[in-house]
């Protein structure tokens, strides 16, 4: 952020160019920020139902008192909580062999000439050409003050377009795309169940002197 404010000090322009660069740049940081927020609240949104999840699960255990103790409370609900785990764990691995499948497959009967870095290249028939692609290595460069900053932006080395022979690459990389969402999906519930667990055998076993008084 620093260079760019060096920049937008030392560049030469006109003061309503500036104002809009600044606007754009504000834009961006609050963008940012709010989507930040947005994740972090959708993410507290669905511990919450998770551990509502558990609470149906093991609310019975509790009702009819077959749970007696902690550890007992855990390896039951344990149990349970990795059914649900199997099931959650199963679709991402599937996508991720469903991909596996396609790509063998494409590669043995339609293009044998595709390779696997075929499928990440810019610049001919891999889904990286539906991305903006920055020379980072090549940053015009200028001195400031005894500074060396950036004087404009990075040259592209590729600019976003749809290439028709990438479109095996482009299946492939959607289809892992949501693998991977599924996947940090099972990793997050799997995490959320089980310190839920944990925290509700500690609850439910504690016993309070307030509550013992009230029994007196």
């Amino acid at each position: 952020m620093m260079n760019w404010i060096f920049w937008l000090a030392a560049t030469p322009i006109t003061a309503n160019q500036r104002n809009q660069i600044l606007f754009w740049i504000i834009s961006i940081i609050l963008l940012f920020f709010t989507l930040i927020g947005g994740i972090g609240w959708l993410f507290e949104r669905y511990i919450a139902r998770l551990e509502r999840q558990v609470d149906a699960d093991t609310w019975k255990l509790m009702d009819t008192r077959i749970v007696t103790s902690p550890q007992q409370f855990k390896r039951i609900a344990l149990k349970k909580s990795h059914r649900h785990a199997l099931k959650d764990f199963f679709w991402p691995y599937l996508l991720f062999a469903l991909v596996t499948v396609i790509f063998l497959g494409y590669q043995q009967w339609i293009d044998p000439t595709l390779t696997f870095a075929d499928l990440f290249d810019y610049t001919g028939r891999g889904f990286n050409t539906l991305f903006p692609i920055v020379d980072w290595d090549n940053i015009p460069m200028n001195e400031f003050f005894g500074f060396t900053i950036w004087s404009d932006f990075p040259p592209l080395l590729n600019s976003p377009r749809f290439v028709p022979e990438a479109m095996i690459s482009y299946v492939l990389f959607f289809i892992t795309v949501i693998g991977i969402l599924l996947l940090i999906r099972a990793v997050l519930a799997l995490y959320a169940r089980t310190t839920c667990i944990y925290r509700d055998a500690n609850t439910f076993f504690t016993k309070s002197l307030k509550d013992v008084a009230k029994n007196l």
